[in-house]
């Protein structure tokens, strides 16, 4: 392998890790999106080396779909963000588990909002199940205990990131030229497209739809910078 080289990869689970490595010993470390060189490239045979042979070819053609190759500090982002999504769904996992045990013997709906408040858990207490039963619940209590005190270490490591984060300080600090409103959010998600804005002296919050964003349907930061500036929100964002 020469410094001059270009290796290609297929996006896989430690595809960043591999690219790492091999950075400084060649010219370029593309990884190409495994779903779209399928749709492009039908092979019969399926090996290493037809695969290795097609990437090749689709490379030298111009035609090899990459994928955008994010930096340590955005790695490092997406890595933090993926654990929180992980352990807020073993949490969910672990509530539901609870439930069940609570529905198989029976036992009505807990009457307060939330099961696994103070009042709720006191409520949970006092229901009549199994010996094995309670302990499992209790041990699933505990590990909510546990897993709430790791994603709370982990939001405050996700947030600290955040502010050291030149776009972000930049939306937190928008505020407004007209009548004191000021811009709360902006989430321009698939399924939602809403503006939150609150006016101080009322305290009152009020979303704005898809149809008074214009309908965009993607959620990147230049529409965002696009639709305050529009709105009003502000003349200009930096």
């Amino acid at each position: 392998m020469r410094a001059t080289d270009t290796v290609v990869i297929e996006a896989t689970g430690n595809c960043m890790a591999v690219s790492r490595v091999l950075s400084p010993f060649v010219a370029r470390v593309v990884i190409a999106n495994p779903l779209q060189v399928k749709a492009i490239a039908h092979a019969h045979v399926k090996t290493d080396k037809v695969d290795a042979g097609t990437l090749a070819s689709l490379y030298a053609a111009g035609y090899l779909p990459e994928i955008w190759t994010p930096d340590a500090v955005t790695e490092r982002k997406r890595r933090l963000v993926a654990r929180r999504y992980q352990l807020v769904r073993h949490r969910t996992r672990i509530k539901n588990e609870v439930h069940a045990i609570l529905h198989a013997h029976l036992i009505p709906p807990c009457p307060h909002a939330d099961l696994f408040s103070k009042v709720g858990r006191a409520w949970l207490e006092r229901q009549p199940v199994p010996d094995d039963e309670r302990v499992a619940i209790e041990r699933h209590v505990r590990e909510l205990d546990r897993m709430g005190e790791d994603l709370a270490a982990l939001d405050k490591e996700i947030a600290a990131e955040a502010l050291d984060d030149a776009s972000v300080a930049r939306l937190t600090k928008l505020t407004s030229t007209l009548d004191g409103a000021v811009l709360v959010a902006i989430d321009m998600s698939k399924n939602r497209q809403e503006v939150l804005i609150e006016r101080p002296e009322g305290g009152r919050r009020r979303r704005m739809g898809s149809k008074w964003t214009g309908g965009f349907r993607t959620g990147t930061f230049e529409k965002c910078r696009f639709l305050a500036s529009g709105a009003a929100f502000l003349p200009a964002i930096g």
